[in-house]
């Protein structure tokens, strides 16, 4: 099973969310940032690695919001999502088609990977 990190970012009543590019699975979907966990690193260390690279900031881990799986056609993948802030950078996308800031009623605007369609749930209160 392939072990996925991710990050729940909030500032000032909004959450961080990322377009997804072209090209691969879930492309030109939304996605909490976050990635796949290598073989010798903890959780918590996947989660500060894929922020610095895909966002360039440095996080503060906060706890874990969620652990889910979600069973893919061709593969099954565990999450961890965590809620983090950013602590340091600015971000820039290096990924990301787009990032933005949403208010938890708007993520229903947004079509996100069918991994993360929980999450938005319950970050809504659904």
């Amino acid at each position: 099973m392939i072990e996925v990190t991710a990050a729940i970012i909030q500032r000032d009543g909004k959450y961080l969310i990322c377009r997804r590019g072209p090209g691969g699975s879930c492309a030109h979907l939304w996605e909490f940032p976050g990635g796949k966990r290598e073989p010798d690193e903890t959780p918590e260390e996947c989660i500060f690695r894929e922020c610095r690279e895909e966002l360039g900031v440095d996080i503060r881990v906060r706890g874990i919001f969620e652990k889910t799986t979600y069973r893919y056609p061709d593969r099954e993948i565990a999450f961890t999502f965590f809620l983090a802030d950013i602590i340091s950078g600015e971000i820039k996308p290096a990924v990301h088609e787009e990032v933005c800031w949403v208010k938890p009623f708007e993520l229903e605007n947004y079509t996100f990977c069918p991994a993360d369609v929980q999450i938005v749930k319950l970050l809504q209160g659904c």
